[in-house]
This record gives structure tokens, C-alpha cells and sequence, in this order.
């Protein structure tokens, strides 16, 4: 549908009424959906040539569709202009960008990620967690998949589906079976589906 949030947002232009954050926020989001992130981006520049402040979820949209499209650096660029526009950094867009690195197999950034939510006042969730080990499942990184695991525990931050089958799927990759095991016990005991 993002046809009709352009064509929506075009006519209010030519309705002479100012489209402001929420507005495009949609048009980005819907983009977003569509994998339209060149546009999703283009609409952003657009805001800000036309003097509507990006919101958090304008520009987590636009992050969102950077990681749809595998743009992790773009999805980087936009993480660092929200800090530099003092908005307000949330769990979505950092895990947005943890999951954007670690589909195109920048696991070390992603984990540098993780590490760095906390120094900008944001707690890592389980989908921080399971987006940095899904990261290192994807590099064959089953050691680091490992300890983000043992991490995600010490924070009490409850793994789930995603972040064990992540962690068993690194360990599998490297032929390493009784970790495997392991890990696949630890999820019945923890009442979690494989």
C-alpha cells in the first residue's frame, strides 16, 4: 500500500495543506512494508528540506526499511543522525540496526550495538538479544552466539524462541552438537517452544 501513502501524501501538497510528522511517518512506515527503503529515505530528506522534524518513529520506520532492504550501513547513518538530533533513542530503532547488521552478516557491529544500547540509556530486550545472536548464527560465530546467550541470562532478560534457535543454529553450523543439546534442553526446561 505504500503507492497510496505517496499518492495520499502527494495530495496533500497539492491541497495546500503541510503535511507534518505523523503524516509522513506513515507514508515512511508504509514504505517500509512495501521494502521501499530509497524511498522511505527519500522521504525523510523531504521532511527535513521541508522543515517537519523526523520524530523517533519516522525515523525507526526508516531504519526499519533500511534493514528490510539488508542497508545496514544506511540503517547505521540514520541510528547516528537520531543521537545527532538529540531524539530520543529507543529498543525498535537499536534493534532495528542490530538486526540490519546481522543480515548482512556484520555481526561485530552488531554486538558492538548490544554493548552500546546501555550507554545511551536503553536496556536491551529479548529482541536486542536474540538480534545480536541471530547476528552471530549467521557469521558461524557459535562462541560469541554462546556467551550473548549466557549474557541475555545474567541480565535476566528471558531468551526465547528466536534467541535459542539462533544460538542452537550457530552451534550446529560449527558441528558443535552437544552445545546443541544443550541448549535445546535448557529451552524445555525454560518452557520454551523449539
Amino acid at each position: 500500500q505504500w503507492h497510496l501513502a505517496l499518492g495520499l501524501l502527494e495530495g496533500m501538497r497539492v491541497a495546500d495543506l503541510l503535511p507534518d510528522a505523523v503524516s509522513y511517518g506513515a507514508a515512511i512506515a508504509a514504505c517500509e512494508r512495501g521494502q521501499q527503503w530509497q524511498l522511505a529515505l527519500g522521504l525523510l530528506q523531504t521532511m527535513q528540506a521541508a522543515s517537519v522534524t523526523p520524530d523517533v518513529i519516522c525515523v525507526s520506520a526508516g531504519i526499519s526499511a533500511c534493514e528490510r532492504g539488508q542497508q545496514w550501513q544506511m540503517a547505521l547513518g540514520l541510528l547516528e543522525s537520531m543521537r545527532v538530533a538529540a531524539i530520543v533513542v529507543d529498543n525498535i530503532a537499536f534493534n532495528a540496526v542490530i538486526s540490519a547488521c546481522g543480515k548482512s552478516e556484520q555481526w561485530p557491529m552488531a554486538l558492538l550495538l548490544l554493548t552500546d544500547m546501555a550507554s545511551h540509556g536503553v536496556e536491551p530486550d529479548a529482541v536486542s538479544y536474540g538480534a545480536a545472536i541471530s547476528a552471530c548464527e549467521r557469521g558461524r560465530q557459535w562462541q560469541l552466539a554462546m556467551e550473548t546467550l549466557a549474557i541475555m541470562l545474567e541480565q535476566v532478560v528471558s531468551p526465547d524462541q528466536t534467541a535459542y534457535n539462533a544460538a542452537i543454529s550457530a552451534c550446529e553450523k560449527c558441528r558443535r552438537w552437544r552445545q546443541a543439546l544443550g541448549l535445546l534442553e535448557a529451552m524445555q526446561s525454560e518452557d520454551v517452544l523449539p
